[in-house]
């Protein structure tokens, strides 16, 4: 739980879902764990979040599978390893339109993006998901499929090995700007 992941406002969709008997699991410690305990106290949830704290990755997988949607109203990201995860688990995603996660979830596609950090609007995609079957399996299959074909480790080796073979061709091949003999050029003031 650090700034850039966004725990308090996960604690205001909490609160927004309230009357929805909607449960969540925070898996992971860090330096805002005791300020997130609290809030969640004083926005009157904590009775329905769970808060594991840090765990191992294979105990982080668990709870990912054992949930039904993925939650990640983070701030900034690169490449984000989590939401990744969770769509090759099939666990579709919730997420802020970020650079770098709406690199990985597709908006309507494999999850939710939101442009906004309103926590009503995160409240209605969760129940939209949590109440329309159809759409979760479209978003969890979409979801698995989409990891497969972009973020795999072996897929990105060959895609990568693939890049490498071509530009070594390329460099191999003889360049035919530099193989004219240069022309000369003078100036005259």
């Amino acid at each position: 739980m650090h700034r850039q992941k966004n725990p308090l406002f996960v604690i205001d969709i909490m609160a927004e879902l309230a009357k929805d008997k909607i449960s969540l699991r925070i898996v992971g410690g860090g330096d805002m764990e005791d300020e997130v305990r609290t809030y969640a106290k004083r926005r009157g949830v904590s009775d329905s979040i769970t808060f594991e704290g840090s765990a191992s990755r294979d105990q982080a997988l668990s709870a990912v599978v054992s949930g039904r949607i993925y939650l990640y109203p983070s701030l900034w990201e690169g490449l984000p390893i989590g939401p990744i995860e969770s769509m090759y688990l099939g666990v579709p995603v919730i997420a802020s339109a970020i650079g770098g996660t709406d690199e990985v979830v597709v908006d309507q596609e494999t999850g939710f993006l939101l442009r906004t950090f309103d926590a009503a609007s995160y409240a209605s995609a969760i129940r939209r998901l949590l109440n329309d079957d159809e759409l979760y399996r479209t978003f969890s299959e979409a979801g698995k499929q989409r990891v497969s074909q972009l973020f795999l480790r072996k897929k990105c080796t060959a895609d990568h090995i693939l890049l490498y073979e071509r530009l070594l061709a390329a460099s191999k091949r003889p360049n035919m700007a530099s193989s004219t003999k240069p022309q000369s050029s003078a100036t005259a003031l």
